[in-house]
């Protein structure tokens, strides 16, 4: 397994995907309603960031904002780092 290519066990379907102008509660639905733990931040198909379940908690819940008015772009990781598709795990 540690020699295949990355792009071989990535599923482009299975990517759950929001702009930078969506808000944390929406990204909290798609999570829950997909059972991922992130969601894929893109605009104009440009990766910017991503926000994560674990994200909401740190970055919007403990610090007093609102989910429903606060949008991705002010808490998602950015940059993201990414790796080639044909690069392999090992």
């Amino acid at each position: 397994m540690f020699s295949q290519r990355i792009r071989k066990v990535m599923d482009p379907a299975a990517m759950v995907t929001l702009g930078p102008e969506a808000t944390v509660s929406q990204a909290a639905q798609l999570i829950a309603s997909n059972a991922v733990g992130a969601v894929l931040v893109v605009q104009d198909g440009v990766l910017q960031g991503i926000f994560t379940a674990s994200d909401a908690v740190r970055r919007v819940l403990a610090r007093g904002l609102d989910p429903s008015s606060t949008r991705l772009a002010e808490v998602m990781s950015s940059p993201v780092r990414t790796v080639d598709p044909d690069a392999t795990y090992g």
